[in-house]
């Protein structure tokens, strides 16, 4: 696997088939990407569940050109109501595990598992999918510690762990001494991401858990559904770390992305595990 497909510039390299479909399109960059890519020469399909970016959307692919179509589909209530080759989930599953009201709760893992169930079930034999995600990590428990280089990092954390709606289930106990903030890595991990994002995207980003899954578990949750993992790995992005280098004092290496690709049977066939 290249070593930079943390870019989504890389992600057209991995499809596989005629027909592409982008999962949550939002603003348009992975439909750029593949219409860059591949012009008119594959059919190309941007999916939506939201009014404003789907307005957002036709009004773009008019100004620009654009040979992609537009869609409204949400793969938590069905399958695409034709088959394609591949479909790209780039991140935003871990936007489906954190908004999607499922079983009487948001936060629920069966959002993104119905989700990639009826993204199979939407593919043709021999069909892919891409995955491009937050990580949670293995020792998300785990008591760790972190240290910014200002009282604004302090206050921004304080402001942070008031308002996080993620990780529901783990204990909150966080120590404070000086501008050294002590406490559950997985957490620590989300107010990075956070802080990092900045002030802009704070109210929305707020609401979401980057980190929802594990590289492992992903992997063995793909495999039972009938897809063979042909290619996983978790990694740190790069782009962080001049911020990491710049703003904390200290703080383990940990991986923040993962990219997966899984493959279906060309029978269409699910494994029997």
């Amino acid at each position: 696997m290249n070593t930079s497909v943390s870019l989504k510039s890389e992600i057209p390299d991995y499809v596989v088939g005629e027909r592409i479909l982008d999962v949550g399109s939002g603003g348009g960059v992975m439909l750029d990407v593949l219409e860059k890519k591949f012009g008119d020469s594959k059919t190309i399909i941007g999916t939506e569940i939201s009014p404003i970016a789907m307005e957002y959307l036709s009004e773009k692919k008019i100004e620009t050109k654009s040979h992609w179509t537009l869609d409204k589909h949400n793969f938590v209530e069905g399958v695409y109501p034709i088959k394609v080759d591949t479909i790209i989930f780039s991140s935003i599953l871990h936007e489906i595990y954190s908004y999607t009201f499922l079983h009487g709760r948001k936060f629920n893992l069966a959002s993104v598992t119905t989700a990639l169930d009826n993204a199979y079930d939407s593919l043709n034999p021999g069909g892919r999918i891409i995955i491009r995600d937050g990580v949670k990590p293995q020792d998300y428990k785990e008591i760790k510690s972190v240290t910014v280089k200002s009282s604004e990092g302090i206050d921004f954390f304080k402001k942070f762990i008031k308002d996080f709606k993620g990780y529901p289930t783990v204990e909150r106990d966080f120590k404070i001494e000086g501008n050294k903030i002590t406490g559950p890595f997985g957490i620590l991990m989300e107010f990075i991401f956070k802080y990092d994002w900045g002030p802009v995207s704070y109210e929305r980003e707020i609401h979401e858990q980057f980190g929802y899954l594990t590289n492992s578990a992903y992997n063995e949750i793909l495999e039972s559904m009938g897809f063979t993992v042909t290619a996983s790995r978790s990694y740190f992005e790069q782009g962080y770390r001049e911020f990491f280098d710049r703003l904390f004092d200290e703080y383990p290496q940990f991986d923040t992305n993962q990219f997966i690709i899984a493959d279906k049977l060309m029978d269409g066939q699910k494994q029997e595990l």
